[in-house]
């Protein structure tokens, strides 16, 4: 339904078709002949074609056909009766059919015209679409390159396969992206949390449930690193999740200040028991040692006495030697560090355990080629040492030890391997805590100094107790 036009529009545009009209009529009133100029009529209907008001066309129609009409009673003595009428008659047809074909054309030209501007709005709302979409995925860009600079990110399909890693995630693992799509997230899993913590992890995700937490992580070097993980599951339209988008902080940092911050308030009040130990005990042992030792050396060698006494001397040392652990322990020793061949250091280890009887019965060797480290090496061939002694103890005088040698681009492992009955998970879980010992004598604070030497150095610790049996203890330090 078309909007109604003004008059006075209406009136302009019919300028011409009255113009044409008027001259028909001037030519009707003054020729007749065979073919009469009230054919002519329909001219005037056929210039309103560009005019776009139906109520033209008929109007023009209506007149022409008056004139017509009006033109027959005009007396002309050449003109013929019957063909002045029958030409009269066609005329006024052709008027209307005219009419009747102006309004169809110009029913066509409104619906093109219509058709033109729905395809032009369309082109603007597609223009519109494209720059909002362009605006969008400009956005969700910046959005993921703030993310990618700031997250560790990685994605997996509901099996847990993993389909995307960022680059900083690649960076922390230590491992490429080629290596980590289509593996599962085990191949980082450090072994600390039980799996009574990834079931709950998943009963979580697995029903559309956002699961946070801390967890640490395994490198592809064989370091830890602790992340604060958000796992944000994608879920169908039927709720179910289709993909996990796991979203990750470096809080390794953060993780290692706090233990240390344990730590020093643990070693300040053991710093200040030592102290007190030192003077209050130590001090009388020396003075215990000293008489005893006077006391067997009037004695005779053959005598009950003299073994008794060898007996109390052998206890004071153990004591002497409890009290030199713990003091080393709460006063952590300052690194000396240097440029240190790690495989003469193991030949030192090997050397010093072949005049101990501790190690008799057992077979220990070197491994790995010459390379250099900067370490303090006192304390780490102190630290092998240690780790070497216990697995001999573990041995019970039958078996062999290894130390192994290794070095890539980022550190180098000294590993302490032996083919003993290997260790317990109760105890494989504490054996690195203070005072945590399973010996009848000791004070369990040599694996932790072993840790602490470590620690010191940058590097950490790690026991492993193959499916083969034994045991093996890495002591990684970075180059």
């Amino acid at each position: 339904m078309t909007d109604p036009v003004p008059l006075t529009e209406r009136l302009q545009k019919l300028g011409l078709p009255f113009t044409v009209l008027s001259a028909v009529f001037v030519a009707d009133t003054l020729h007749a002949t065979l073919l009469t100029p009230a054919l002519l009529y329909p001219i005037a209907v056929l210039v309103t074609v560009d005019i776009d008001d139906p109520a033209v066309p008929r109007l023009i129609a209506a007149v022409g056909s008056a004139l017509t009409v009006i033109g027959r009673f005009v007396p002309r003595p050449e003109a013929l009766p019957t063909i002045d009428l029958a030409n009269r008659v066609m005329s006024v047809v052709a008027l209307w059919a005219t009419a009747a074909l102006v309004l169809h054309m110009s029913r066509f030209q409104r619906k093109l015209r219509k058709g033109e501007a729905i395809a032009e709005q369309a082109q603007v709302l597609r223009v519109q679409t494209q720059q909002r979409l362009e605006l969008s995925l400009h956005e969700l860009h910046d959005m993921k390159f703030a993310l990618d600079q700031s997250c560790i990110v990685s994605i997996t399909d509901v099996t847990g396969a993993i389909t995307y890693v960022n680059e900083r995630f690649c960076d922390v693992s230590g491992y490429a992206r080629d290596e980590l799509l289509g593996q599962n997230h085990r191949m980082i899993n450090s072994g600390l949390h039980t799996p009574d913590f990834f079931a709950t992890l998943w009963n979580v995700v697995s029903h559309g449930g956002i699961w946070r937490g801390e967890v640490r992580n395994r490198s592809k070097y064989n370091t830890f690193w602790w992340a604060d993980t958000t796992i944000v599951p994608v879920l169908e339209a039927d709720g179910t999740p289709k993909q996990y988008v796991a979203i990750r902080s470096n809080i390794t940092a953060r993780k290692d200040v706090e233990e240390r911050l344990r730590d020093q308030a643990s070693l300040a009040k053991l710093g200040a028991m030592a102290s007190v130990i030192a003077h209050e005990v130590r001090n009388p042992l020396a003075g215990v040692s000293g008489a005893m030792q006077v006391l067997r050396s009037r004695m005779a060698a053959e005598s009950e006495e003299w073994m008794i006494i060898g007996d109390v001397l052998e206890r004071v040392d153990q004591l002497n030697a409890s009290l030199s652990d713990l003091l080393i322990y709460a006063r952590p020793q300052p690194l000396h560090k240097a440029p240190t061949n790690l495989r003469q250091l193991l030949d030192d280890v090997v050397d010093a355990s072949a005049a101990d009887p501790r190690f008799a019965g057992v077979a220990i060797t070197a491994e790995g080629s010459n390379s250099m480290c900067t370490v303090d090496a006192n304390l780490v061939r102190g630290a092998v040492f240690n780790l070497a002694l216990n697995a001999a103890q573990a041995l019970k005088g039958r078996g062999r030890i290894r130390l192994i040698k290794e070095c890539n681009g980022h550190n180098c492992t000294i590993r302490v391997q032996d083919d003993g009955p290997g260790i317990d998970k109760a105890v494989l879980e504490r054996m690195f805590e203070p005072f945590f010992t399973t010996k009848s004598r000791g004070t369990g604070l040599g694996l932790s100094i072993v840790k602490r030497v470590v620690e010191q150095h940058g590097g950490e610790i790690r026991v492993e107790c193959p499916a083969t049996g034994g045991t093996v203890v890495h002591l990684v330090f970075p180059l």
